[in-house]
């Protein structure tokens, strides 16, 4: 997954990497990363007035490529 900060900075997170998605009051899209090289967990806060659409879209994009791994019977990452 691409994120991109104010259009200037953009990184990638890997999708098996996140170990929690929220939101919080006030528009504040919360990610958890698991970064298996330092064994820390990493967490990122972006505020946005789509906050709640962000998370229901990762929601989305997370169902499918767990729904697609046991259809074709590989590991499902659990948390």
């Amino acid at each position: 997954m691409l994120v991109a900060c104010s259009g200037v900075l953009k990184f990638f997170v890997r999708l098996d990497h996140i170990r929690k998605c929220f939101t919080q009051k006030g528009g504040i899209f919360v990610l958890e990363e698991y970064n298996p090289k330092t064994r820390q967990v990493i967490q990122r806060r972006y505020k946005s007035l789509m906050a709640n659409e962000c998370i229901l879209s990762l929601h989305r994009v997370i169902s499918v490529v767990v729904a697609r791994r046991m259809l074709t019977g590989a590991d499902v990452v659990t948390s």
